[in-house]
């Protein structure tokens, strides 16, 4: 944002935040010229413009280590309490379909409504949190979190830059999307 404005200081940016589906609606009836999110499966009238991909991690307290180094399985997670941002996203029904893929019972959900909430939880020892690992690089790195994979097989997702297909992107949203793509190379593998 601090780049974009220098580039265009007389330009009005609002930010609003929303789980895909609401943002994905948002750009469909012009309420907003762009949006930045998840993939969804259908989106029939906007571009989708790709900026990184992730797979999403277990958090744990240090107190409460998994069984296995590198790797979680969904049977690893029975009886255990998830936390979740929302269970209305786009990203909990990528988990829930996880989990029912494996055969195994959904577990219990938690729903916190922010990233950083997730985390001092899952600090605790409240549940085990359910996050791309770069939301949690920082504690992983000091100790304060355990970060492990989701395995056997992961879940992917896909974020990009939205935008309604019937126009062309204005010198501002190119801005904007070239600058979001330098940004999010350092969270996840392009």
């Amino acid at each position: 944002i601090r780049e974009f404005r220098a580039c265009f200081p007389n330009s009005e940016v609002s930010i609003f935040p929303g789980d895909t589906a609401e943002l994905v609606q948002l750009v469909e009836t012009g309420q907003v010229d762009i949006a930045v999110s998840l993939k969804m499966a259908k989106t029939e009238h906007l571009n989708f413009r790709p900026l990184f991909s992730d797979e999403l991690a277990c958090i744990f307290s240090p107190l409460s280590e998994p069984s296995h180094p590198e790797s979680v399985t969904p049977g690893d997670l029975n009886g255990e309490k998830l936390i979740v941002y929302s269970q209305r996203s786009l990203t909990t029904r990528l988990i829930e379909d996880h989990f029912r893929k494996s055969g195994i019972p959904l577990p219990g959900f938690l729903e916190l409504g922010n990233m950083e909430a997730i985390k001092e939880f899952a600090k605790i020892g409240v549940g085990v949190g359910i996050v791309a690992p770069w939301i949690a690089r920082k504690e992983d790195e000091e100790g304060s979190l355990l970060v492990r994979m989701l395995g056997p097989t992961t879940i992917q997702r896909d974020w990009g830059v939205y935008s309604h297909a019937s126009r062309d992107m204005s010198l501002m949203e190119e801005n904007f999307t070239s600058l979001c793509e330098v940004v999010c190379q350092g969270f996840a593998r392009p």
